[in-house]
């Protein structure tokens, strides 16, 4: 079966999320519409990460001094597009910061592979050019 038709029948049949453990709880993630994208990625730019000299090791390396950000951003793709989405996502944080130490690192990291993985690039790159065309058009000389 191919990607497009694989997609059709998870949608039609309810099978289009992901489900992730944080802090010893499941959550539902489903794909992310646009605004959502915008809120999760927008948080996980926000990563202090040394640019010079970057590899797999020195990546993993800084994810533990990143746990926030990690943890913000997954609250916004948990929490979805929902009315009261930042008092949510906000609640969700603080609860997973308690409940989620350092040593649960690779919990949070495999469930923003997860997040991550339900934006198709086709999408993700569809919408940043939107929003180069956008900001172009925003920060243009009169």
């Amino acid at each position: 079966m191919n990607e497009a038709a694989k997609l059709v029948s998870d949608s039609l049949i309810g099978n289009d999320f992901q489900t992730v453990f944080i802090a010893g709880k499941a959550y539902i993630i489903h794909p992310p519409t646009a605004k959502i994208m915008a809120r999760g990625l927008g948080i996980f730019a926000d990563f202090d990460f040394d640019e010079k000299d970057q590899t797999n090791y020195t990546v993993i390396g800084q994810m533990p001094q990143n746990i926030d950000c990690l943890l913000k951003g997954l609250a916004m793709f948990v929490t979805g597009d929902v009315q009261g989405y930042e008092r949510k996502a906000r609640r969700l944080y603080k609860q997973w910061r308690k409940g989620t130490p350092s040593a649960d690192l690779k919990e949070v990291i495999d469930a923003s592979k997860i997040a991550l993985s339900l934006i198709p690039a086709s999408d993700f790159f569809a919408f940043a050019l939107s929003l180069k065309s956008a900001l172009k058009m925003i920060a243009k000389a009169r």
